[in-house]
C-alpha cells in the first residue's frame, strides 16, 4: 500500500488536484489505485469539471478587457476534454464513501466517542474537522499528515510547526472567527477560542500541537494544506487520537 504522506506522494497529490480540482481524499484514492499521475487525473475528471470551466469562460467573456483570462479558460476546457476522451468505462471509479477509504488507507479509525460530534462543531464553513484513533508507531507529523488526508487536505510533512497550546487556541480562534480572505467577523473571537478549547479537551494535556505555519512581527507564513488562496490548519496528536481543524478562504 502506497504511503501517501511522503514528500513525493504529497507533491503528486497536489499535481493531480491542480489538474482536476479535487481534494486530498479523491486524489489519494486515484494515486493509490493507478500509481500514475496522468491516469489518476483521467479517473477523476468528470463532465462537471468541463461545465464549470465553460461557465467560468462565459462569465469572463461577459466582462471587459478579459482576453487573457478567456484564453486561459479555453485552454483549460480543451485540457479537460482531452482527459475525458481518455476515460475507460471499465476502469475503477472512486468509492462513494471516500472518507471511509481515506481513513482506512492512512491507517486511522473513526472515533466512536459520543463527545466527538459535539467537539467537532466549529460554527463556520468551510471547515475541515477530523478526530480519529491511531495505533501509534509513527511520528506525530506523520500522524498529522494522515489526518490531513482523511480530512480531504494534503500532507505537509516537516512543515507542521510545533506550537504552544495558548498560541494554537488564539491563532485557530482567529481562523474560525474571521474570513481568511477579507477579515470579516464570522463569530466572536471568545466563542471561537472556546470551541477550540472544547476540541482540545478530548486529547491528553501533554498532546503534541502543530500549526501549518507561524506568525512573525509582520505577517503569517504557512504551508498550504489545500489549493485555496488562503488556508489555516491545526493538528493535535496524543497517545490514542489525532485531530485536525482547518479552514479555507478565497478572495
Amino acid at each position: 500500500m502506497r504511503d501517501l504522506t511522503t514528500k513525493e506522494s504529497s507533491e503528486s497529490l497536489r499535481r493531480i488536484a491542480a489538474v482536476v480540482g479535487r481534494g486530498g481524499r479523491a486524489c489519494a484514492w486515484a494515486l493509490s489505485t493507478f500509481e500514475d499521475e496522468h491516469r489518476a487525473a483521467v479517473a477523476l475528471a468528470t463532465t462537471a469539471h468541463v461545465e464549470r470551466a465553460r461557465a467560468a469562460l462565459a462569465r469572463v467573456e461577459a466582462s471587459s478587457n478579459a482576453d487573457h483570462f478567456a484564453q486561459m479558460w479555453v485552454t483549460e476546457i480543451a485540457r479537460l476534454e482531452r482527459l475525458l476522451a481518455e476515460k475507460d468505462a471499465a476502469a475503477p471509479r472512486p468509492p462513494r464513501a471516500l472518507s471511509t477509504f481515506a481513513l482506512d488507507h492512512v491507517g486511522l479509525e473513526r472515533d466512536s466517542d459520543p463527545r466527538v460530534p459535539v467537539v467537532r462543531k466549529m460554527g463556520v464553513r468551510p471547515a475541515h474537522v477530523l478526530i480519529a484513533r491511531h495505533g501509534g508507531g509513527r511520528t506525530n507529523e506523520a500522524l498529522a499528515d494522515a489526518a490531513a488526508i482523511a480530512a480531504d487536505l494534503f500532507p505537509i510533512g516537516e512543515a507542521w510547526t510545533p506550537t504552544a497550546r495558548d498560541v494554537v487556541v488564539t491563532e485557530t480562534g482567529k481562523a474560525i472567527s474571521t474570513d481568511l480572505a477579507y477579515g470579516t467577523r464570522c463569530q466572536p473571537q471568545e466563542t471561537a477560542e472556546g470551541r477550540i478549547r472544547r476540541f482540545l479537551s478530548l486529547f491528553d494535556d501533554d498532546a503534541a500541537l502543530f500549526l501549518n505555519g507561524a506568525r512573525n512581527a509582520n505577517a503569517r507564513w504557512y504551508a498550504p494544506l489545500t489549493l485555496a488562496t488562503f488556508d489555516f490548519g491545526m493538528a493535535v496528536v496524543d497517545r490514542r487520537r489525532v485531530g485536525i481543524v482547518a479552514r479555507t478562504g478565497e478572495d
